[in-house]
């Protein structure tokens, strides 16, 4: 099986577990919030998803992150955090455009920033999707809700790669939060 086709799978398994196992309870927990509920076979390894890369983890990230794009059914992009991502004649840039009003689970709003230092973040981490951003050459915020991305050679296909839950967008200094438990730390 190919790393691609693995990729697929596991987006697909994780999807389809996603939408089997979550329910979201009739009654306000404390505070008035709704409690969503995602029954996993063990545990989950982590809720960062730069290091997510096993179904329980997975399944858990799907329901609470998000990335700019992902793909349908039919493969095509579907905007999600990003209003549009183009990759402009030459391949050589891409142009990421937010949704305004985007906001993390804390009400902060989604800004290039956390997009840029998201993408950093997996530029520099050990992820199986690591390569996608290590063609990236440079960052340059060209509007309140837009960035462009340089590469180092064309990339063509950039906006389908990034639609994966590794690449989902996290607030910026969020990695460097102090560790919870797990039924605190969302």
């Amino acid at each position: 099986m190919s790393i691609r086709a693995f990729f697929i799978w596991l987006l697909i398994t994780a999807a389809a577990s996603t939408l089997l196992s979550c329910k979201q309870e009739e009654k306000p927990s404390t505070g008035g919030a709704k409690r969503l509920v995602i029954a996993v076979p063990a545990d989950p390894i982590t809720l960062d998803p730069v290091a997510m890369q096993e179904v329980n983890s997975a399944t858990i990230g799907n329901a609470i992150h998000a990335s700019l794009v992902r793909l349908d059914t039919q493969g095509k992009v579907v905007p999600v955090l990003a209003e549009s991502v183009e990759i402009l004649p030459g391949a050589m840039t891409a142009v990421v455009k937010l949704r305004a009003g985007g906001q993390f689970w804390d009400g902060s709003a989604i800004t290039v920033a956390d997009v840029q230092a998201s993408l950093e973040r997996l530029q520099a981490s050990t992820s199986p999707l690591k390569w996608v951003t290590d063609r990236i050459s440079k960052f340059k915020k060209t509007g309140d809700l837009e960035l462009e991305i340089q590469f180092g050679r064309p990339e063509p296909d950039f906006i389908k790669l990034i639609a994966n839950l590794q690449a989902a967008i996290v607030k910026s200094g969020s990695d460097k939060l102090p560790k919870l438990p797990f039924d605190a730390h969302i």
